[in-house]
């Protein structure tokens, strides 16, 4: 996962946001990140360009021009709210959208 996130942050857009379902999810991936990121969350007070990290909770709302949702799995996603949640990320991308699916476990919701 972490390469596939690696390959589709380096891109041309101005704003890519990296969208976690939790702030768990979001500090597996802080740790991980190889490149320069700026995390979005309520300390956050004015919004950057390049590669944010940031969850669904501070995404509602705002546009980005590409999106990646990690962690799409049967854990993360599989009740109606969470079904709300995905859209909400989903919906955030304006030009381009990646989702990362578990093979091995994906979302029934997708």
């Amino acid at each position: 996962m972490m390469e596939l996130i690696h390959e589709n942050a380096r891109n041309d857009f101005k704003t890519t946001a990296i969208i976690c379902k939790s702030e768990k999810d979001l500090l597996v991936l802080q740790h991980q990140l190889n490149i320069p990121f700026t995390v979005l969350d309520a300390q956050t007070e004015r919004f950057e360009t390049g590669l944010l990290l940031t969850t669904i909770q501070y995404a509602k709302g705002l546009e980005f021009d590409s999106v990646i949702l990690p962690f799409v799995n049967e854990t993360n996603y599989k009740t109606t709210f969470e079904r709300g949640l995905l859209y909400i990320g989903a919906t955030r991308a304006m030009h381009e959208l990646t989702v990362l699916v578990d093979g091995n476990a994906p979302s029934k919701l997708l």
